[in-house]
């Protein structure tokens, strides 16, 4: 699965959560330690835990995550496979943070968008990471995709081929990955406002 991680500068929740617009498709969101069900209730909560983040200078305000499967594995996706996938990344990585996560199958492949608080729940400890440990989380989540879904062959994007022959696993040779990030703030702010993992 490609794995984008966009570290906004703003905490723009509102503008975000429209973005995600999570009612489409009749697949329910996924909500992680948050307590509200209606979209207002939600943007309280992301801004009242935005009060406890720290405040610096080129810091971050949310975290716009995109997860995205190769259009090659349409057939083999599932909404029970998708939320497993990302119920897996909480787990590594964002377990004591808020989020809302919403699933697209509207094109031609599975994807999905989470807004994660850029500061634990009621805490100023940033769930900011380094490069290096971005890099560390993608490989670890692709591992536990292809132990448990090994039919998502063409998803696989994240281990090279050296590292799949030792896992025993197909390696699928790609010319190039799809482009599949869409920016709320409009292209002209690329390299400016977004840091892109």
């Amino acid at each position: 699965m490609i794995l984008k991680f966009i570290k906004h500068p703003e905490p723009n929740f509102k503008k975000a959560l429209k973005y995600i617009d999570h009612e489409k498709n009749g697949i329910p969101p996924i909500t992680h330690n948050l307590n509200s069900s209606d979209k207002k209730g939600i943007l309280k909560e992301f801004y009242d835990n935005d009060k406890f983040r720290k405040k610096r200078k080129d810091g971050v305000g949310l975290i716009h995550v995109i997860g995205s499967m190769s259009v090659k594995d349409y057939a083999h996706c599932s909404v029970q496979k998708v939320e497993d996938l990302i119920y897996k990344k909480l787990e590594l990585w964002a377990d004591n943070a808020i989020s809302i996560t919403q699933i697209h199958k509207d094109k031609d492949h599975w994807h999905w968008h989470s807004i994660v608080s850029a500061n634990e729940i009621r805490s100023s400890k940033s769930m900011n990471q380094k490069n290096k440990e971005f890099k560390t989380l993608k490989k670890k989540l692709e591992l536990y995709q292809i132990k448990t879904y090994p039919e998502l062959v063409n998803s696989v994007v994240h281990h090279s081929q050296k590292e799949l022959e030792r896992l025993n696993y197909p390696y699928v040779k790609r010319n190039s990955a799809p482009r599949v990030i869409s920016y709320f703030w409009g292209k002209s702010d690329i390299g400016k406002q977004h840091k892109i993992y």
